[in-house]
């Protein structure tokens, strides 16, 4: 993982858009031969204007709390990087103002022996109480999903635009 991130580190510093950060990542890991493959969600955000571009390697969809609105966004959703080389295309979104982006790990919706749809509703309905500060947000999300922990690794990362 720490490789991949670097890569996308120096690849979106070199002025790679999110769709072709994931386009090259895609070549620098394979499944067959390093046994492994990530989900990706790639983004940039123009904070002047509110304007995000999303690409997505497989990932789960991103949540947008907006006033009283709370949904899952649609992104073109590639394959995960290392499953072979692909081909990648970012979403062009508009965030209003006090709009917040919810990214979140598999961890944070997934259970054993139940529908994926079941956590990603929780998820919904945990995140449509109302936009308070983020790390309370986040915190709330952590210790309503996952009270005990969770058998997988979670992440989350939120994007508040003023």
């Amino acid at each position: 993982m720490s490789r991949l991130r670097n890569s996308v580190n120096a690849l979106a510093l070199d002025g790679a858009g999110p769709a072709a950060v994931l386009t090259k990542l895609s070549r620098q890991l394979d499944v067959g031969q390093d046994g492994r493959f990530a989900t990706v969600l790639c983004g940039l955000f123009d904070q002047s204007s509110g304007e995000l571009f999303l690409a997505n390697a497989g990932h789960l969809e991103p949540l947008r709390l907006s006033g009283d609105r709370c949904e899952f966004l649609t992104t073109d959703l590639g394959p995960p990087v290392g499953v072979g080389e692909a081909s990648y295309s970012a979403v062009r979104l508009l965030l209003d103002k006090g709009d917040t982006l919810v990214a979140f790990t598999d961890g944070l919706v997934e259970r054993r022996g139940e529908a994926l749809s079941a956590g990603l509703a929780r998820l919904h309905e945990a995140a449509s109480a109302g936009p308070e500060p983020l790390e309370g947000l986040l915190d709330e999300l952590i210790a309503t999903l996952a009270p005990g922990g969770a058998p997988d690794d979670i992440a989350l990362l939120a994007l508040r635009w003023r």
